[in-house]
């Protein structure tokens, strides 16, 4: 964990208090199986794991790499990798950020296509900047196919329905 860097409290002249540095998350889920979860500061990478998860497991892996929700709580900005990807995966992931930046009351920013995440400590005063308040959507690396499986299993139960 960063040292608390020692800063001068203006409220009350004499005195010294100490300021965590500010934690920032990065999510990027556009394959099945594999999270990428960085947590970071405007200096560094403090945290980073790949998890070998479903995107339904995020949340958990997320509270692992943290050490407790109580830590999550802390963040000061979520930035997401909002794709191209695979649709459940960039899915899961863009709702956790909006979900979490909508909960905390925290900027939520997206990034896409081959973006390197080594970068995040020296680009999140860019990022934001550039803020804005609308959830991110996510880009797909093609059209879901949920709704051709859902509208050929209407069409069967309707047949069904009439044959009876």
């Amino acid at each position: 964990m960063a040292k608390p860097s020692r800063i001068l409290d203006c409220s009350a002249i004499g005195t010294t208090s100490y300021k965590l540095q500010a934690m920032f998350l990065y999510i990027e889920s556009l394959e099945p199986k594999k999270v990428n979860i960085i947590i970071f500061d405007n200096k560094k990478i403090i945290r980073q794991k790949t998890f070998a998860a479903f995107s339904d497991k995020i949340l958990d892996c997320l509270d692992e790499l943290m050490g407790g929700r109580a830590k999550v709580m802390k963040l000061e900005a979520v930035v997401v990798h909002q794709g191209p990807g695979m649709f459940s995966a960039v899915r899961s992931g863009v709702l956790l950020a909006n979900t979490l930046g909508a909960l905390l009351d925290i900027p939520v920013m997206a990034v896409r296509d081959a973006f390197d995440a080594t970068l995040l400590p020296k680009l999140i005063g860019s990022l934001l900047k550039k803020k804005n308040n609308q959830p991110i959507s996510p880009l797909y690396n093609r059209e879901p196919n949920i709704t051709v499986k859902l509208e050929s299993g209407i069409k069967n139960q309707e047949s069904r329905i009439r044959k009876s």
